[in-house]
């Protein structure tokens, strides 16, 4: 499921497959190129899989070295010193000078013949790899290397002018495209209807949107949504509080709507029962005299005090009455409750 997750978010995606295209084009044309999110890459091995795959023409003169600097302790020059030179050129280096600026200057180092990936640059080491690859650029001759730096950065960069293109998806991916690779994994599950859009909801809102933590939930399927803090506690590990308002919000977007449609149905199928002359405190200081007017605990209050309604719609109009109370109150409705509503058959 993962690697079909990716390969569609990549491959058919508009934006995310646009974006691709992009870093694609600029390492085949020979410059350099900059890929940033605000949070974890989404599916970054196969990231690096589409990046490489047209690169067959170039390999022909140029070697690909994948780098993973997560763990690093070593500066960017040094790490790329340490990977290119030889022991004689590490030898002849003299510290007084960058270590990008030496294999600038010796075109003899093979990291003059090199398309390098980067990956697993975060934090401040994204600041220190931009300006150590950009300083090598404009210090090199028509032979020099070619960069891809895979950037987790919660600050947005400006493009530097001696980097080929620099892509931010954290500018360029949308909350739409996290939920519509949600609503992929659902179909995959078969799961469709308003317990998909409850699912997707869910599954963005807990991840922050972020697309591959979004789809590794939603991959849940309906244990999402009978449990969804034990479930992103399972597979995200994140704070509770916070996971507590990713529901909610959730629901706000999915929940609330079904709600208000119950709250119009009622209104349709018992307000001409209601008194002609309504005159119920709206709260404000006013008073609510129209029946479109009213609120689900004004519907129950009436349809329940005056016999209005049969039992079953009564009971209904009582569980929409505390399920909007819990909302408008902040907290998220358990899933004991919303079964009980019938909102998700």
């Amino acid at each position: 499921m993962e690697n079909t997750i990716g390969t569609f978010w990549w491959d058919h995606m508009p934006t995310a497959s646009r974006i691709l295209r992009e870093a694609q084009d600029t390492l085949c044309s020979g410059r350099s190129v900059v890929l940033r999110s605000p949070g974890p890459l989404p599916w970054e091995t196969l990231l690096v899989e589409r990046l490489t795959a047209p690169l067959g023409e170039r390999l022909g003169v140029q070697k690909l070295k994948e780098l993973d600097v997560s763990d690093d302790t070593m500066s960017p020059g040094a790490r790329l010193l340490e990977t290119f030179a030889e022991e004689d050129q590490k030898d002849e280096y003299w510290p007084s000078e960058p270590e990008e600026r030496y294999m600038a200057q010796h075109p003899e180092i093979s990291l003059s013949r090199a398309i390098v990936i980067v990956r697993g640059i975060r934090g401040k080491a994204c600041e220190a790899w931009l300006k150590t690859v950009t300083s090598y650029l404009a210090a090199a001759g028509e032979r020099h290397g070619i960069f891809a730096l895979l950037m987790e950065d919660a600050q947005s960069r400006d493009l530097r002018k001696d980097m080929g293109r620099y892509l931010d998806l954290g500018r360029d991916l949308s909350e739409q495209d996290t939920l519509m690779v949600c609503q992929a994994v659902l179909t995959e599950k078969d799961i469709r209807g308003a317990m998909a859009q409850y699912i997707t909801e869910l599954a963005a809102s807990l991840a922050g949107y972020a697309p591959e933590p979004a789809a590794a939930l939603a991959s849940e399927g309906t244990a999402l949504a009978h449990d969804p803090l034990g479930t992103a506690a399972a597979i995200l590990g994140k704070d509770t509080a916070r996971q507590r308002e990713a529901v909610w919000r959730a629901q706000i977007r999915t929940v609330y709507p079904i709600l208000e449609e119950q709250r119009q149905r009622y209104l349709q199928k018992y307000g001409h029962r209601f008194p002609k002359d309504l005159s119920i405190p709206n709260g404000y200081g006013g008073y609510i005299t129209e029946p479109k007017e009213l609120e689900i605990v004004h519907i129950w209050f009436l349809c329940q005090s005056r016999g209005l309604a049969d039992k079953a719609d009564i009971d209904q109009l009582a569980r929409m009455r505390k399920a909007r109370n819990d909302l408008s109150h902040l907290d998220p409705i358990p899933w004991k409750s919303l079964e009980a509503l019938g909102l998700f058959r």
